[in-house]
């Protein structure tokens, strides 16, 4: 999903493929909290300022991620009022993470 596209495996966010194998599994874990379409917006921040240092591991996996953070800001705009929407927008526009093509030489 473009959750999951959002974080490493080393970051411990989700739950293992073998670990969910049942459907019950997976139930049980989205009504305790996993999420699954949608992400608070303090961990769209936190991945936002993750994209720095991975451009310079994997260009396109940073690419990807900058997708997926775009499209997750977008269905939390639609679920926020808007003045919290206002605030993350101005903590959003402090961190470069939108990718930028170099001038050439």
């Amino acid at each position: 999903s473009e959750v999951a596209a959002m974080f490493e495996d080393t970051d411990g966010m989700f739950p293992s493929a073998s670990y969910c194998r049942t459907g019950l599994t997976k139930q049980a874990m989205l009504k305790l909290g996993l999420h699954r379409d949608s992400v608070p917006w303090e961990f769209i921040i936190e991945r936002a300022q993750t994209i720095g240092s991975l451009y310079k591991l994997d260009y396109s996996k940073a690419l990807y991620r900058v997708q997926c953070i775009l499209q997750s800001i977008h269905k939390s705009i639609a679920l926020c009022p808007e003045g919290v929407v206002s605030e993350q927008a101005k903590v959003l526009a402090s961190i470069p993470f939108l990718p930028v093509t170099q001038k050439p030489q």
